[in-house]
């Protein structure tokens, strides 16, 4: 049975061979005459529009990097005693990767603690001088502080005084002016009156009596306007002024005695800023005693891994003093993987955060997820645009080391039941994509708009029907409205 079966597909092998040598044979013959005769139709190949499925895939290939990476930093100025790993070591949780020499750090710690007794010693002391002076000045600055007000309160009692009475002076000084001019009118009009007309002797002597009084009355004033200063009034209220302007003296006089006193002990008394500084010196030396004794706890404990990882750099070197923020090491989080991919903007088009992707090392495959897609390009050593992309990995193992390569699939679209043509039967000009169609024999251009491809199809949204057959053959006399000759397919022959 077996050996008829064998047979048979050695038959029908030998057939098809004859018949691709005949189809063959048949091709060279139309184009030796088609060679020698214009107008032979051109040779194309053709395929039906068919309905199927259709996925979009990115494949590329990237490193295998950790996304944890943790910088260690010298944080004490001490010797390197021991560095217990090389780069490229694997390395567990909490393991010792250095460890110090910290006797020289203990040596300092000791000459710090003695500068602390004599600092705390000296601070003491000079609180204690301080505080008798101290003393003195806050009692004068309180003093001080309720005397000012009294003072400026007599100062405007006295003022008040000094206005009220000159006010009263000024008043009846004007009052007594203004009787004064009025007077000297009306003698005026007298003497004129007596001089220029004619009067009777009882009128005369009316207005010479008149004339009389007028002028007695006005040195009554003038007697008034001098002697006015030393009325009894006006002496009293001279007398009040002085006595209130004495009291303002004798408290300007106190408050130049809490001045004085203040003045003089403040000199013995520390200044703000020198008991700041006396404090910061003391602070600053038991901070640095306590930082001290910190360091030597952190050198005792050396350096640790933070997690279980990869020694990617070691920068220190054993036996050396290395200074506070200089590099140690770095470590590279063996768990947290992930891979790192360059992309055109062609394959941007269809990646998305948190597509799952298929990653494959070492010919184990990986589940992966799009992690984070860089908004910013960087130019490849051809000068493209490219960004990179993470691609987390799910399930990392011991296998992955890294720096390896990585193959990374990605399915960034598909869809079922739709229209697909080979791609090489999709062309595009300026207008946008085409294909050529077979109708009757002859070339129709058709414009169609198109979806998601594949690399062998692309899927076709408009302008197209299904079983409609398309040229796939590329050719550049290839032209609309022409006549062209279809070319067997080798899969139909049997």
């Amino acid at each position: 049975m077996k050996k008829e079966r064998k047979m048979k597909k050695k038959k029908l092998k030998i057939g098809r061979i004859i018949l691709l040598t005949a189809l063959v044979a048949v091709v060279g013959v139309i184009l030796f005459f088609r060679y020698q005769n214009n107008n032979m139709p051109l040779i194309v190949e053709t395929q039906k529009a068919t309905t199927g499925d259709i996925s979009n895939e990115l494949m590329t290939s990237g490193s295998v990097v950790s996304e944890e990476m943790k910088y260690y930093f010298q944080e004490v100025n001490a010797k390197v005693d021991e560095l217990t790993v090389k780069t490229g070591d694997a390395v567990e949780k909490d393991q010792i990767l250095v460890t110090y020499d910290t006797s020289q750090l203990e040596s300092e710690l000791y000459k710090l603690q003695l500068q602390q007794g004599a600092s705390g010693a000296d601070y003491a002391g000079t609180l204690a001088k301080d505080k008798e002076s101290k003393i003195k000045v806050t009692d004068a600055t309180n003093n001080i502080n309720n005397v000012e007000p009294m003072i400026e309160f007599q100062e405007q009692h006295v003022k008040d005084l000094r206005n009220n009475l000159s006010k009263a002076q000024t008043d009846e000084r004007k009052k007594l002016t203004d009787s004064q001019y009025q007077l000297n009118i009306q003698i005026s009009n007298v003497q004129y009156e007596i001089a220029n007309v004619t009067h009777t002797a009882d009128e005369l002597a009316a207005l010479e009596a008149q004339l009389k009084n007028l002028n007695q009355s006005l040195q009554s004033v003038a007697n008034q306007l001098t002697t006015m200063d030393m009325k009894d009034s006006y002496l009293k209220m001279q007398k009040e002024l002085e006595e209130q302007e004495s009291v303002l003296a004798g408290l300007k006089t106190f408050l130049a005695e809490q001045e004085a006193i203040k003045n003089s002990s403040e000199p013995a008394v520390l200044t703000g800023y020198s008991k700041e500084q006396l404090s910061k010196n003391k602070t600053l030396t038991d901070f640095n005693v306590s930082e001290l004794e910190l360091d030597i706890q952190k050198a005792k404990e050396g350096i640790k891994a933070e997690f279980s990882g990869i020694v990617t750099d070691v920068q220190a070197v054993e036996g050396a003093t290395l200074m506070s923020g200089a590099s140690v090491l770095t470590l590279a989080n063996a768990e947290q993987l992930k891979v790192t991919i360059s992309l055109s903007k062609y394959d941007l088009a269809n990646l998305k955060l948190g597509q799952e992707a298929a990653i494959t090392i070492n010919e184990k495959e990986y589940i992966g997820t799009v992690s984070r897609i860089n908004r910013m390009a960087t130019l490849n050593t051809a000068g493209a645009a490219m960004v990179s992309a993470d691609i987390h990995i799910e399930n990392p193992d011991d296998n992955i080391f890294l720096g390896i390569e990585a193959k990374v699939r990605i399915e960034t679209a598909n869809k079922k039941n739709v229209l697909l043509v080979p791609a090489a039967a999709v062309n595009t000009d300026i207008n946008g994509d085409f294909v050529y169609v077979l109708v009757n024999g002859i070339v129709e251009k058709r414009v169609v708009k198109t979806g998601i491809s594949s690399v062998t199809n692309i899927e076709i949204l408009e302008g197209l029907e299904e079983n409609e057959e398309v040229i796939t053959t590329i050719s550049t006399e290839l032209q609309e409205g022409m006549q062209v000759m279809v070319l067997p397919s080798v899969e139909t022959v049997e």
